[in-house]
C-alpha cells in the first residue's frame, strides 16, 4: 500500500484497506518465517504538516517453522500499531521514520511489525525435542547453565579430590 502525501489535505482523516501480498524472496532471509496468507490491512491516517500519522491494523495468517521439528505451523497475527513519517530529517527519531519521498510504500513497514509479533522460538503442538546422538546433544536452558558453570571451573579443580 502506497501513500501519497502530495495529495493529503491538512489534517483531513483518510481512511483505506485492502489485502498485501509479499514476495518470497523476503523470506529468504528470515528463517523461522516461510510464508505470510491472507494479510489483510486497514489504514487511518492523517497528515498534520510536518508528522503523517498512520494507524495500522494488521490482520495475517503466517506459516512458521517449527524449532524442534522443522516442521510448518500455523500462526495467526492480528495487531493494531501507530506509525509515523516525516520529510524533515531533522524531525525524525526513534519513533518517526525519515521518508523524503511523497510516495510512501507502507508494505516494509507492516512487514515489519508482522515480523515483530512473530515469537522468538514457536513449536509445533506436540513436537518433541529430538533424541541426543553419539555427535551432539540437546539442552535445556537449566542444563545449558549446569555446563556453563562447569566450564569456568578450573581444568585443575579434579586434582583437589585427590
Amino acid at each position: 500500500m502506497v501513500i501519497h502525501r502530495k495529495k493529503l489535505a491538512l489534517n483531513h482523516i483518510y481512511k483505506e484497506s485492502g489485502n498485501v501480498t509479499f514476495g518470497k524472496d523476503v523470506f529468504l532471509r528470515h528463517s523461522n518465517l516461510r510464508n505470510i496468507e491472507n494479510c489483510h490491512i486497514d489504514l487511518a491516517y492523517v497528515d498534520n504538516g510536518d508528522i503523517l500519522n498512520v494507524a495500522v491494523k494488521v490482520e495475517a495468517d503466517l506459516t512458521l517453522v517449527c524449532a524442534y521439528s522443522l516442521e510448518d505451523v500455523p500462526f495467526h497475527v492480528k495487531m493494531n500499531d501507530k506509525i509515523e513519517f516525516t520529510a524533515e530529517e531533522k524531525l525524525s527519531s526513534g519513533d518517526i521514520f525519515y521518508e523524503p519521498r511523497s510516495a510512501i510504500d507502507l508494505d516494509p513497514y507492516i512487514f515489519g511489525l508482522i515480523l515483530t509479533s512473530i515469537p522468538i522460538r514457536v513449536i509445533k503442538k506436540g513436537a518433541k525435542l529430538p533424541e541426543d546422538r553419539d555427535c551432539f546433544r540437546f539442552l535445556n536452558e537449566d542444563d545449558l547453565e549446569k555446563e556453563r558453570k562447569k566450564e569456568k571451573e578450573s581444568p585443575f579443580a579434579a586434582l583437589e579430590d585427590l
